[in-house]
């Protein structure tokens, strides 16, 4: 099914803080422009645009030999379990390197287009060719600034950019390797908390939903201090793609008793929370209950609630249990 998307990207300020607006179709796809902004002026330049089209082809073989699977294996495990104290170096995955050194190569290979000027100047030649979308022009410059700069402070906005290329001409493997990249060299960088969402975007758009979910809801548990926009925009992601926590056998189980089930599906009409909550419990019966059916809630809500003990002092007056929102 073809998507609908607009083929201009709005350029208005360096370095863009708020991610691209999403317009939902008829298949559920994200067809968003980038609404990211950089400095620039309108421009209606219509000049013919060359293809560049190496490293696609070189990428695409790669991905499809395993590369790309093998990568977010061992990303997702990084995400389960990470430690913000981990270092730059365990980041890294070896098929990502030496897919970058392949695509390193063959670039090489081709004419320079950036000007021998300032690594600053180069960035804004490159993004030059965003603002007339000019894409494949655009993605050879941010990959060559890429190269002749990775320490640059500018580096991780460019790999960023770069990957935006392919995303906003469909091009989800090529997106998702390049995305895949940025968050693995630049972990730490600007754009690391929505590249991670934009790959696990990228990830569902070529049919892996599951890996895909786990690095939307990775985006919060990696990067709390996160402009909200971006949290916000990732659980509106997780959402739309109906991304969900998968239920433990054990709730499972008791979802199976017939009467158990009927009162949850009550339970779950009423409740209409999308939010994080707290529970208090005061261990009884009744508070046993609604700590199971706030569980499976949250579960099947990709909420993350607490949970905590109420001492009532033997008031009467007190609820049994309470609830409250963060």
């Amino acid at each position: 099914m073809q998507l609908a998307i607009d083929k201009k990207i709005d350029l208005n300020e360096d370095p863009p803080q708020e991610i691209a607006s999403t317009q939902s179709t008829s298949d559920g796809n994200d067809t968003s422009d980038a609404k990211d902004t950089l400095d620039s002026e309108e421009s209606t330049d219509s000049k013919p645009k060359k293809k560049f089209g190496k490293f696609g082809s070189l990428m695409s073989t790669s991905l499809k030999s395993g590369a790309l699977e093998k990568a977010v294996e061992k990303m997702e495990n990084d995400l389960h379990d990470k430690d913000n104290s981990t270092s730059d170096t365990t980041q890294k995955i070896q098929s990502v390197e030496t897919t970058a050194t392949i695509v390193t190569e063959t670039f090489q290979a081709e004419e320079k287009i950036l000007p021998d000027v300032s690594a600053s100047e180069q960035y804004e030649f490159a993004t030059s060719f965003l603002k007339v979308g000019d894409y494949p022009t655009a993605e050879r410059a941010f990959r060559e600034f890429v190269i002749s700069n990775p320490d640059h402070k500018l580096a991780g906005n460019a790999q960023y950019w770069y990957a935006e290329t392919f995303r906003i001409r469909q091009l989800y493997t090529d997106a998702a390797s390049a995305y895949l990249e940025g968050y693995q060299k630049y972990p730490k960088g600007e754009k690391a908390p929505i590249n991670l969402l934009k790959l696990g975007v990228s990830m569902i758009q070529i049919g892996e939903k599951d890996q895909g979910c786990k690095m939307i809801s990775g985006v919060e548990k990696q990067y709390p201090n996160a402009n909200q926009s971006i949290i916000q925009k990732a659980k509106y992601e997780s959402q739309k793609f109906e991304c969900r926590n998968k239920i433990p056998n054990i709730y499972k189980s008791r979802l199976l008793n017939q009467r158990v089930n009927k009162i949850f599906k009550k339970f779950e009409k009423s409740f209409k929370i999308n939010t994080n909550f707290i529970v208090g419990v005061s261990g009884g019966p009744d508070s046993l209950a609604l700590a199971f059916l706030t569980k499976v809630y949250a579960l099947k809500k990709n909420l993350n609630p607490k949970f905590f003990i109420v001492d009532h002092i033997a008031s009467s007056h007190i609820v049994s249990q309470t609830w409250g929102f963060f």
